[in-house]
Formats: structure tokens, C-alpha cells, sequence
């Protein structure tokens, strides 16, 4: 499997080229690339199981040639908003806080 990824500086200009609301505790500075090793490659209409939930996957090349996203329903987009609000309003957006569970799915922090 061929790795495609932007350089640490590429991602962190990225990341702050626009206004956005972080976390208070958020360093840019101390920020770090995922670098761990894709177990498979995704594909075109594929159809992840996600325990309660299957979400597809589109091909959406961009900037790389392996960009994609995922088609999630709207519903649950707006459950997840909200859960990470609450979690903000509790000051728990903080690495290492834990895994939250809010039924049907779970935040890991």
C-alpha cells in the first residue's frame, strides 16, 4: 500500500489558514501527524460497518489521489455536535479525558 501524506508543516498551515474554533488547550506547535499503518485500503461504495451503522465510502479525490469521505446521516451528525458541545461545556475536550459513551456511539479523547 503506497503512503500518501502532506509534510507536518503542509497540515499545520492548513490547520490555522482559517478561523476556527479549537480547543482551549490546542498547541499547534505540539501537533503531530497519525502516523500509524492503514490495515486495508478503502474503495468507492464500499459500505463500513460501524456496529448500528453502516456509513459508504466515496472516492473524493482532491489534493492526494486517496482522499475520501464518508456519507454519514445527517442525524446522527447533529447528535455527535451536540455531544461535543456538552463535553466542551463540561471542560472535558481535553486529550486523555477518556472514552464517552452517548448511546449510539462513543468519543474517545
Amino acid at each position: 500500500m503506497r503512503k500518501i501524506s502532506d509534510s507536518l508543516q503542509v497540515v499545520k498551515r492548513n490547520l490555522i489558514c482559517e478561523t476556527c474554533d479549537f480547543p482551549k488547550e490546542f498547541e499547534i506547535d505540539k501537533y503531530e501527524i497519525f502516523s500509524g499503518n492503514p490495515t486495508r485500503a478503502l474503495h468507492d461504495e464500499e459500505m463500513i460497518d460501524l456496529g448500528n451503522r453502516q456509513v459508504m465510502v466515496i472516492h473524493t479525490p482532491g489534493h492526494l489521489p486517496g482522499h475520501h469521505q464518508l456519507d454519514i446521516p445527517v442525524g446522527i451528525i447533529e447528535e455527535i455536535e451536540k455531544a461535543f458541545a456538552s463535553l466542551d461545556k463540561a471542560g472535558k475536550l481535553v486529550q486523555g479525558q477518556g472514552v464517552f459513551d452517548f448511546g449510539e456511539f462513543q468519543i474517545h479523547i
